[in-house]
């Protein structure tokens, strides 16, 4: 059973947010890998349907209004947010407490497949640097269980749309910003 939950909002949609969790249901999916989390809004949502590994600096980006986040807040505050809505949907909702790698990607993945770690789920949304995005899809790709699914959230992002075209995977668009492939 999945319920929404409404947190404080970044990008992810709660339309985007239920088709993920939606799929994830439908298809069984327990183990998910999250590439990028910010404040733990997919993540606290995942978090109902298994499994969850989240692999984020929680240092933020070039982008201006990271920058502007972590001038007003101070270096450990995004880490602080993301913690307390883990807890707090934790504690509510007895749900098992998230495997955080706080690393870079492409560091983290590599460590992943050198344990044989596996993934159903897989939501890319770390970096938006193209080089970055072109790592997290082929290693992530390397962890994708079968059957299972790779969402690519901002691909109205012209760096990531390009990492994605070029991954030659069938990648369906959803609404413009998210994108999934699905493995069978």
């Amino acid at each position: 059973m999945f319920h929404y939950i409404d947190i404080k909002p970044d990008w992810t949609t709660e339309n985007e947010l239920r088709f993920m969790c939606g799929l994830a249901l439908q298809m069984g999916f327990e183990d998910i890998l999250e590439i990028g989390c910010w404040n733990g809004r997919a993540t606290v949502h995942f978090l109902q349907m298994g499994r969850v590994t989240v692999i984020d600096t929680f240092e933020g980006s070039n982008e201006q209004v990271h920058k502007e986040y972590f001038r007003k807040y101070g270096p450990e505050a995004l880490y602080k947010e993301f913690e307390g809505n883990i807890t707090n949907e934790c504690q509510n909702y007895d749900y098992a407490w998230p495997t955080i790698m706080r690393s870079r990607s492409d560091t983290a993945l590599d460590q992943l497949a050198s344990e044989g770690k596996k993934f159903n789920l897989i939501f890319i949304d770390g970096s938006h640097e193209y080089e970055d995005v072109k790592s997290d899809i082929e290693k992530a790709f390397k962890l994708l269980k079968k059957p299972g699914v790779i969402f690519f959230d901002d691909l109205n992002w012209p760096d990531v749309a390009r990492a994605v075209k070029e991954s030659a995977l069938d990648v369906k668009n959803y609404d413009g910003k998210l994108g999934f492939f699905m493995y069978f």
